[in-house]
């Protein structure tokens, strides 16, 4: 007498269930139990992220995109979902449904989730003799660290600090 125990799914159907859908075959060819894992999914959900941190044009961010995206097809159709993390300055980030839409061979559903944070014109801010460019001097170390947690901290304060000074309520991705 033994146990079965459900030990997985043989076929993804969400980002819920990410990776390879496998079963596990249960033999006693010997006479001893052999449990072998076999992939047996046509389809898998993956889920990545992609750091954008020093990249400084639409260009880069897409040929990061695509890289990522050759990366993760190994076979069978895959459903995959990619956010964008970093500090990007204004107008490097392409529009993502161009990408989204684009044909790749073996990938079935692209899903792209901004999560970047857009760096403003600091040549404009760093020359502007008001509030809103001292503001931004007073951060501009912070905001070129070599640190990316260090940069995106100083650049959360100076979006939710140019709000205040306009007098907006901060909305995150906001325009500057």
């Amino acid at each position: 007498e033994g146990n079965i125990r459900y030990s997985g799914f043989p076929e993804g159907r969400g980002f819920d269930e990410r990776g390879d859908g496998a079963v596990i075959i249960i033999s006693d060819a010997t006479g001893e139990l052999v449990a072998e894992k076999r992939v047996i999914s046509e389809r898998k959900y993956v889920i990545g992220q992609i750091f954008v941190d020093g990249l400084s044009t639409a260009d880069e961010v897409e040929n990061a995109i695509s890289t990522e995206i050759e990366k993760q097809l190994t076979g069978g159709t895959t459903n995959l979902r990619l956010e964008l993390c970093g500090v990007l300055p204004d107008g490097a980030l392409h529009e993502l449904c161009v990408i989204e839409k684009r044909e790749w061979d073996g990938l079935s559903e692209l899903e792209i989730i901004d999560s970047t944070l857009c760096l403003p014109d600091g040549e404009y801010l760093a020359k502007d003799t008001t509030l809103r460019g001292e503001f931004y001097r007073s951060l501009a170390a912070e905001l070129l660290s070599d640190d990316a947690t260090e940069r995106r901290t100083a650049l959360r304060a100076l979006h939710i600090g140019l709000a205040a000074i306009d007098g907006r309520n901060f909305t995150e991705g906001g325009n500057v």
